[in-house]
Formats: structure tokens, sequence, C-alpha cells
């Protein structure tokens, strides 16, 4: 095999390069750059525009949708939906189109329970909670007030928007563990209510559920928009739980090397449904560019994603590998255990655009959390936004 092929990223270059550059060889040179994440739109389409983009991008699965007129897809007749389904954890899914798959997936960053042991200790709660249940008994242990009504100590970071580093993501989690997909892999239509194992579903539940927190006449009131941002509030010592993503892991430790802390399965509904979490994929596309060079593009394409350097490339990174034989052994790490398991039941969907989405269901949480819309007027409102961005 021979040529140049060029990849473009968005995770660390010092990290992703060298997995990269494995496959060298005397005629076949491969070349990874990392792109801040909100350049890489306006870059990539510039250096679309005058031929001298990259063949393949490692990037969040969100951007997908946008993009997806500049990419390359896989035929059926080259790897089958069963044989990619088989490879893939779950929530690769979103890759499977009617005339070809999306990209490869390479890694998961599931969404994480993090739990302040100290914390817990004192509050006399001796294991960390399965189900929300549980953590609203464990957050009414935990949240202290001054009599002024001054929140102190949190139990966990829900209930608002701007102060809480993962809103979106965390609603998701808590829709989907309703059975909703909030976008239909069907027919892309946004699914925010349905019938759900013979019952109607609503993602105003996850909204109520969520804002309760923040609303100081509720039992399990923790939160409010005085307080810092979450994950900073976790870092000082001063925050129960914390849903973050895997990779939050990396800033938790470099910050506060010294926090007690352990990292579990994200809670679920106590109702007898399908374990999941809300989560990232990261996903090698091959774009119309490859075509100048798609042999060296192509194997390049297949050999990086089905490689079993992915797992060492992915505990780098505190990622789990999204390729299902390699989730099999995280051996007596409990970490990776954890991980891997949230890994194989992470649940993702098509975001048309990660930032205007966002700006939605921040918006929806503070309508509700003002009083200025009721929960179903503001769920009716974002999927109404949702829909106009498919």
């Amino acid at each position: 095999m021979s040529g140049n092929v060029v990849v473009w990223g968005t995770l660390p270059q010092e990290t992703v390069r060298p997995y990269f550059e494995e496959f060298n060889s005397d005629k076949l040179i491969i070349e990874y750059k990392a792109i801040e994440q909100n350049k890489f739109d306006d870059v990539l389409l510039n250096a679309l525009a005058t031929d001298t983009g990259p063949d393949l991008i490692l990037w969040g699965h969100q951007n997908i949708i946008r993009h997806r007129d500049k990419l390359l897809l896989i035929l059926y007749q080259n790897l089958s939906r069963g044989a990619f389904q088989n490879t893939f954890i779950r929530s690769s899914s979103i890759l499977v189109q009617d005339d070809g798959i999306l990209a490869l997936p390479i890694l998961a960053d599931p969404m994480l329970l993090f739990s302040n042991n100290r914390i817990l200790s004192s509050s006399y709660i001796a294991k960390v909670p399965e189900d929300w249940d549980g953590v609203q008994e464990a957050v009414k242990k935990i949240t202290r007030l001054t009599d002024s009504g001054k929140i102190i100590q949190s139990g966990i970071a829900f209930g608002a928007e701007h102060n809480i580093y993962n809103t979106k993501e965390i609603l998701s989690a808590l829709i989907f563990q309703q059975g909703l997909e909030i976008v239909s892999l069907v027919d892309n239509s946004v699914d925010l209510a349905g019938n759900v194992n013979g019952q109607a579903t609503s993602a105003e539940d996850a909204f109520s559920f969520f804002t309760t927190f923040s609303n100081p006449a509720a039992e399990i009131y923790s939160w409010n928009t005085s307080l810092p941002e979450s994950r900073g509030m976790f870092i000082s010592g001063n925050l129960g739980f914390y849903v973050g993503h895997a990779m939050d892991m990396n800033e938790i430790l470099a910050k506060n090397p010294n926090l007690d802390f352990s990292v579990s399965v994200l809670p679920q509904r106590s109702e007898d449904l399908d374990r999941v979490t809300s989560g990232k994929l990261y996903v090698l596309a091959m774009t119309n560019n490859a075509a100048r060079n798609i042999d060296a593009a192509t194997y390049v394409y297949f050999q990086f994603a089905y490689s079993p350097m992915m797992k060492d490339l992915a505990q780098s990174l505190n990622l789990a590998p999204a390729h299902r034989d390699l989730l099999a052994d995280p051996g007596d790490d409990d970490f990776l255990e954890t991980l891997y398991n949230s890994a194989l039941i992470m649940q993702t969907w098509f975001d048309p655009d990660e930032e205007e989405t966002r700006k939605f269901f921040n918006r929806a949480v503070r309508s509700i959390r003002s009083g200025a819309a009721e929960v179903g007027d503001a769920v009716n409102t974002l999927s109404g936004e949702i829909s106009r961005l498919l």
C-alpha cells in the first residue's frame, strides 16, 4: 500500500498521532492533525473548497449530520449491516443509513456518575445508589443549607442550565431511560413523546424530574444558579454527585489529584426498562477528498477502526473502545469495568447542530425553572426547535 493519507480530528494530537503512525511504511505516510472543535467547521469548509482538506476525519458523531454531503459512505456490499452491528456497540446504529454506513465508530465517551466518597461517608450513605429513587434519598442527606437558605454543600448538580456542565447530555440520558429516542432512527422525526411498552410517555417527565432539584420548596432541593459551575464544584469537594462524561476524569484528576471519588454506571429508573446512558461517539469518517487516493485511504480507514490498539488509545484518553470485542475484558480495573459497561449501554442521537440544540435544551430548562412556561409547553417548543434543524 502506498500514498499519503491526511487525517484531521478533534482529539489531542500528541495522544492520537502515534497510533496512526503505527501504520506508516516506506510507501505509506499518515499525517494526523488536531484542530479545536470550535474552529473545526470553518477550517474544514475552507480546506474542502480549495481541495486541500483531509482524507479522513476523527471527530464526534454529532458532526455527521451537517457534513454528510462531504462524506463517502461505506456501501453494504463492502460491509453488511449485520456485520457492522455485531462488531460495534449499539449506539453505533445511528451511523447506519439506507444508502450505507456514514462512518466507523472508534471510541465511546459515556455519561457516568461521579461520587465524592468523603461526602457519602459523612452523610451515612453506605453505597452509591443505582437508581434515581436512591439518588433522591441520598441528596436529602447530603445537601446542606445555612439558616438563610444558602446551599453550602450540594447533593447533585441538577435543575439549572448555565452553571451545569452537561445539562443537555443529562436530559438526553433521562429521556433515553424513558424509552424515547429524541430523534427517531426510522424517519429522523423528533421523538419526545410516544407509547413505550404500552404506556404513554413524554420527555416532560425527564424535565420535571431534573428541574425539581432547583425548586427551593422541594425536599430534594440541591442546586441554584448562584452556585459555581458543576464540574468545578465537584473538583473542589463540595458536590456529592456529578454526572459527566468519562473524559471529565482527565480534568478532575489534573485539578485535584487528591480528591477521594468513585465512578459508577449512571443511575437508572426503578421501572423494569433497559439500562441506558447517553454519551458521545468518536467516529472515523472518509471525506470526498479521499477519492484522489482511495486505496490508501480505505486501507487506513479500516485498519485503524478494527485495530486492537484502539483499546490502548481509549485507555490513554479515559474513553472506551467502540469495538465490542475490545470491551469483553476490562481486567481487574474497577474504573474500566464501569466505563466498558457504560459504553455497552450507551445511546446517542442524531444531533443536527450541537451548539444550537444545547441552547434549546438550556432555554427549556430556564423557562420551566423560572415559571415562564409549563413543562409541556417547554417540551413542545423544544420539539419544534429541533424539528426545524432536521
